[in-house]
């Protein structure tokens, strides 16, 4: 996350929760570990407090098992290998497992780059993926498996969606929930002290805190959390694929990078 990113999420959070604070942005790399803020991760609260309420909030994110229509004799299933045409990594190679596909839809992976994904997040605290700061739009995590969600096939078209974000469910699912005073929640307490950025350390009312969980948890358009009453998961929203199969070939597009077709080859 650039300076001046970071420099205009504590601002626009501490106009709107906490009018003139003082904002100090200096020099440096954003993503110092900071100390615990807001418990261990336990949804609703540190031990005692209060049930949280958060009215407003959305449906925490839900992902469909990959393997719950396996077993079907449909040609569609097996592994492929393919690509976003004219495009960087990591779209530029895609590895789609269908594990089953019939009258009901169509389950199974996508994943979406070659790189070694993360181990798992075990830190609340920490942004995750370790060291990374800058969440882009999109959240994709290089290399994660993500879940075929909403899959269809007539036998020769093929539908599914992917959440880029799910990535990160794992690590959001760690947090503590917060009212943000709006009827909403957040992983992090309003902001009623101030927010302060010095070099690579970011404080979050007075207490240190790591400057990636600020991103992702009150990143403005880019927070990479949700959280009701129950707890917090990723974000939601889809890349949606549709493909047409010939043989052991499928070609289409996908709501990501709409104007390049993708192309899959059977490999298994």
């Amino acid at each position: 996350m650039t300076m001046r990113r970071i420099a205009a999420v504590f601002g626009l959070l501490v106009t709107g929760a906490c009018s003139g604070s003082a904002i100090d942005v200096g020099p440096g790399t954003a993503g110092a570990h900071g100390v615990e803020v807001g418990g261990s991760g336990n949804a609703g609260g540190p031990v005692g407090a209060a049930p949280v309420s958060c009215p407003n909030a959305l449906p925490l994110a839900t992902y469909p098992s990959t393997t719950a229509c396996a077993g079907s004799d449909s040609p569609l299933v097996g592994s492929w290998h393919g690509y976003v045409e004219n495009q960087p990594a990591p779209w530029d190679e895609l590895f789609l497992e269908i594990n089953g596909a019939n009258g009901d839809g169509i389950c199974g992976t996508l994943r979406i780059g070659s790189a070694e994904p993360p181990p798992p997040a075990t830190d609340p605290n920490v942004t995750y993926p370790p060291g990374v700061i800058d969440q882009s739009p999109n959240y994709l995590i290089p290399g994660f498996t993500l879940t075929l969600m909403n899959g269809s096939t007539d036998g020769t078209r093929v539908r599914f969606g992917v959440s880029t974000q799910e990535g990160y469910d794992g690590w959001c699912r760690l947090q503590t929930v917060y009212p943000d005073g709006n009827g909403s929640c957040s992983c992090l307490p309003p902001l009623t002290g101030g927010g302060v950025r010095s070099g690579d350390v970011c404080t979050w009312n007075g207490q240190v805190t790591d400057c990636g969980k600020v991103e992702m948890c009150a990143g403005n358009a880019v927070a990479v959390c949700m959280c009701n009453a129950s707890g917090c998961s990723a974000t939601t929203g889809t890349v949606d694929f549709d493909l047409r199969v010939n043989g052991d070939l499928a070609e289409g597009n996908a709501t990501k990078n709409p104007g390049s077709r993708i192309y899959f080859t059977r490999v298994n």
